[in-house]
């Protein structure tokens, strides 16, 4: 790894059921339990977000970015979704992005995904590889 980064582990807790937090009225609507947008919405692996949450400030008093984000978790858990809008607020604020993914498809996607939020995206790659929706 290299020299100053962060490795973040998160375990997965066998009995966390997002149904049973949605019901929960300090964490409000179904939607904000799924796609929390602030630390302070997240439900579960409280460990894992204390640490991420005590990065992300670290990195802002050094008015600098965090050396890697890494975002993993099986199909539907909003990891093009949170990519999308980190790109967005980053653009947003004058940055230019360079985004690759390991296969075509998931490149495609994104594309898609980033091209839907209404930002200019070239995609390079072979034409022949490319998705006939991009």
């Amino acid at each position: 790894m290299p020299e100053g980064a962060t490795l973040v582990v998160m375990q997965q807790d066998d009995d966390f059921d997002v149904r049973g937090e949605a019901e929960q009225a300090s964490d409000g609507d179904l939607d904000r339990v799924l796609r929390p947008a602030r630390f302070e919405d997240f439900t579960g692996q409280r460990a894992a977000m204390d640490n991420l949450q005590v990065f992300v400030q670290a990195a802002k008093q050094r008015e600098e970015a965090l050396d890697h984000v890494l975002l993993h978790g099986p199909p539907g858990t909003g990891k093009t979704k949170t990519l999308v809008t980190s790109v967005a607020g980053l653009v947003a604020g004058g940055e230019k992005i360079l985004a690759a993914a390991p296969s075509n498809m998931a490149v495609d996607v994104l594309v898609e995904r980033l091209g839907a939020e209404g930002l200019n995206v070239v995609r390079v790659g072979h034409p022949m590889r490319v998705s006939e929706h991009v």
